[in-house]
């Protein structure tokens, strides 16, 4: 425990030294400084991984969630305004970052992980200030200064520190219908409040609403209403990949739902962090991304109850989407309303199949029987 005290308090010193560089003397990516002050963060991350080491399997699937939406935020978006030394410093700092969260995921410390999730979020926000994105960089300090918090909680609960798990024994029903509700709406009102009050959901995609530029807009509301939106799904998706896991039959199965949950959260959150306006492929990528996690997902349940319903409720819709698509690229029909159209009945399938999962989670957790597909 000593040794573990000693450790935490050393990432702290470290710490508040990439303070001193990067805050205080206010070093610029331009500078020597900068670079210092990136590898001081990198030590405070290995010495807090150190610190916690003892009893830890770390959760690898957490590189699969930061990895895609940071490095292309940078390969994306920074790259154009940052010189390629600090470039390559914030690229391994974030691998450094990653397997940090996965080291922290993996210890189950509720205080220690939310600590390390806040300072990647904060870097994400330091990133945005890079960029010149308005808003998004000024929840840099107060998001840092929470992790520093949740740092210090648990360095001085010890032992005491909550432990969390996964969900998969309880209820999910009532935050799946919150985070769904919370999602729905933020998509609604980017709808609303989309540059030129003209957005008709049969005749744009969904991505439409993330530009960071529309009608002459420059980051307007629907944009960052949008990225909150993939970021809400991105943590549905992994509040819900325990109850799809339980449901897998076999070790394997179980495995690709954990990893396709992540790859598939991992996609939007690079959707969200690369606009179509700003970067196509990078964007693309994303939806790639996604889609393949949530095929694997899927694919991992076929044999079940839940992957037999998804596959009912999912499939009508994705190959007509296919088929509109590919229609198009043949030129053989426009682009709208029918592709945007396809697009909206697979995102609502899919939130269908969601909520009848709940239900049927639910009604596990309770011990009630429940209709089988």
């Amino acid at each position: 425990m000593k040794q573990r005290t000693l450790l935490m308090t050393l990432g702290f010193a470290a710490a508040f030294c990439g303070d001193a560089l990067l805050v205080f003397m206010r070093c610029g990516v331009r500078t020597t400084g900068f670079l210092f002050g990136v590898l001081a963060f990198s030590c405070a991350h290995i010495l807090w991984a150190a610190a916690n080491r003892h009893g830890v399997r770390p959760d690898w699937r957490a590189l699969a969630v930061v990895v895609p939406p940071v490095m292309g935020l940078l390969a994306a978006r920074a790259a154009y305004r940052v010189p390629f030394p600090p470039l390559l410093a914030a690229s391994a700092y974030t691998a450094v970052s990653a397997v940090s969260l996965a080291a922290a995921v993996g210890s189950r410390r509720v205080f220690y992980a939310l600590g390390i999730g806040c300072l990647v979020v904060s870097d994400v926000f330091i990133v945005c200030g890079w960029i010149r994105a308005p808003f998004w960089h000024k929840l840099t300090g107060p998001v840092y200064v929470l992790a520093l918090v949740c740092m210090a909680v648990s360095l001085f609960t010890r032992d005491r520190e909550p432990r969390f798990r996964d969900g998969g024994g309880k209820n999910p029903l009532p935050v799946v219908l919150v985070l769904g509700a919370l999602c729905a709406g933020l998509f609604l009102a980017a709808m609303l409040v989309c540059p030129g009050g003209n957005y008709n959901p049969l005749m744009r995609m969904l991505s439409y609403l993330g530009r960071t530029a529309i009608k002459d807009v420059y980051y307007p509301l629907s944009h960052y209403l949008f990225t909150l939106g993939m970021a809400v799904g991105a943590a549905a998706t992994l509040y819900f990949a325990p109850y799809f896991r339980a449901e897998a039959t076999t070790p394997r199965r179980r495995a690709t739902v954990s990893w396709g949950a992540a790859a598939c959260a991992g996609g939007l959150l690079l959707i969200a962090s690369v606009p179509e306006n700003v970067n196509m492929f990078g964007h693309n990528a994303g939806c790639w991304i996604a889609f393949l996690g949530g095929l694997a997902m899927l694919l991992a349940l076929a044999n079940t109850s839940p992957g037999r319903r998804a596959l009912f409720c999912l499939l009508p819709g994705a190959l007509l989407f296919g088929l509109a698509t590919l229609l198009h690229a043949l030129k053989v029909i426009p682009f709208s309303p029918a592709v945007p159209s396809m697009q909206k009945v697979v995102i609502v399938s899919f939130m269908a199949w969601q909520l009848t999962a709940a239900f049927r989670a639910a009604a596990t957790a309770r011990g009630r029987p429940c209709l089988r597909a």
